[in-house]
């Protein structure tokens, strides 16, 4: 299978150094329809290390901004991507994190899926099972998180599982509701436009053992030998 990666051109000027995170609040600046993900890193922040990280709309021009970027390209970057792939990108410079990505199409969600990234990384927050009881943020002193650059594309299209679909039979709105909420934090998503809930009986049409089969014997675990 072809693993495709994010392709990130440019150089952008600062200081070498850490970003502090929780030793005092940060501004959280949210680029276009990045609000709903900028609000949640902001409560989740907010629970770890008890301090207020207020969310604003990012400035259409980035002067000397200090805070964390939701959604927001870094200007002196160039980032080239699979406009039908999933891509989420991370930097992290003295004074400013940008947390990015493909949000291009219904099921492409680079932006959360960075933060939802960043938050299990470097705040320690989890998400075991739906529901506020399966989401874990607990207190923890401020972190210094080194510089870096980092972009991520899963290496699966379609990560989705038929499973679910008995478990909202009969369930309340919440409960749909947390269950899909869950799904999002865990990455559960698909770039591919085929219709079904999962690749059951497509498996065998989308990825034949001919052509994948001598590269990825692992994807057909089941067949002997």
């Amino acid at each position: 299978m072809k693993r495709m990666t994010c392709l990130l051109c440019g150089v952008l000027a600062g200081t070498l150094g850490a970003f502090e995170l929780g030793q005092d609040g940060a501004t959280i600046y949210a680029g276009k329809g990045s609000r709903p993900a900028a609000t949640e890193l902001s409560e989740n922040l907010a629970k770890v290390f008890g301090k207020k990280f207020a969310v604003e709309d990012a400035p259409k021009a980035i002067t000397d901004q200090k805070g964390i970027f939701v959604g927001v390209v870094p200007p002196d970057y160039k980032v080239t991507w699979d406009a039908t792939r999933d891509c989420s990108v991370r930097i992290v410079e003295k004074d400013r994190v940008w947390l990015f990505g493909n949000d291009g199409g219904k099921e492409l969600h680079g932006t959360a899926n960075a933060v939802y990234d960043f938050l299990e990384r470097h705040a320690g927050v989890r998400w075991l099972w739906p529901g506020e009881l399966g989401t874990v943020a607990e207190p923890l002193p401020p972190v210094s998180i080194p510089d870096e650059n980092a972009s991520y594309v899963p290496p699966f299209q379609r990560r989705l599982t038929s499973s679910f679909s008995a478990y909202v039979r009969g369930k309340s709105k919440e409960e749909v509701q947390d269950l899909y909420a869950w799904m999002r934090h865990r990455r559960v998503a698909s770039s591919l436009t085929s219709r079904g809930s999962g690749f059951q009986h497509a498996f065998g049409s989308k990825m034949p053992r001919e052509k994948y089969g001598k590269e990825h014997p692992e994807y057909y675990a089941l067949v002997s030998p």
